[in-house]
């Protein structure tokens, strides 16, 4: 046999087991979990195994799906954290504290390399929300954007903030979702005025004017 006949015939077979998946997929998926069923142990070790040695493989590969199916796996997640927000909020509870810094360094790598999506998309809800809440000052009724804050009408913004995290996109969204009139725009100084007035987040103590009124 040839050296270029001998490299040919790996080739063949590659390509036939492709096309015989392809047309046989359900059967071998339906095989595959049998197996798995069966012999739980044997899976795991094998499973283990593989990812030992080809870490590399995996993860380009798990981008590689990412990226040709991202709106269907966002629409996945998205519909399961409505369903099952209890497991959600107990996974995140118990992932975030033992994954804190791979997070954060995630988290910092994308704004750096989506800085300008994320300004766009963060600006996009912000006008979204003062459209929807009236465009001015519920109180004074002052209407330069730059001065306008979203105020809790009842108070309870911290305990807010600190369940929702920093990021403004998800609070823009619970905000365009709100039914109950929970929402108001406040310039800067009608929202300080109403956090003393109220002593909202003990305001009066923070700023050392306890009783002025």
């Amino acid at each position: 046999m040839h050296s270029c006949d001998s490299a040919i015939i790996p080739q063949k077979r590659v390509e036939y087991h492709r096309k015989y998946y392809r047309e046989h997929r359900q059967e071998r998926l339906e095989s595959s979990r049998k197996y798995s069923r069966e012999h739980p142990k044997e899976t795991a070790e094998r499973g283990r195994k593989y990812r030992r040695e080809h870490p590399k493989e995996i993860t380009e590969r798990s981008l590689k799906y990412y990226r040709e199916h991202r709106p269907e796996r966002l629409e996945y997640s998205q519909k399961y954290s409505r369903e099952h927000p209890k497991e959600r909020a107990e996974y995140s509870r118990k992932y975030v504290p033992e994954h804190r810094k791979e997070i954060t360094e995630r988290c910092r790598k994308y704004r750096r390399e989506h800085l300008k999506e994320i300004t766009e998309r963060r600006q996009k809800y912000r006008r979204k929300v003062l459209e929807k809440l009236g465009g001015k000052c519920a109180r004074c009724g002052f209407s330069d954007v730059r001065t306008l804050q979203i105020d809790h009408v009842h108070g309870g913004g911290g305990k807010e903030r600190k369940e929702l995290g920093h990021g403004s996109t998800q609070f823009h969204k619970k905000v365009l979702a709100d039914t109950e009139g929970k929402y108001q725009l406040l310039c800067a100084n009608c929202n300080w005025i109403k956090r003393v007035e109220n002593n909202e987040e003990n305001a009066q103590k923070m700023l050392g004017v306890k009783n002025w009124i």
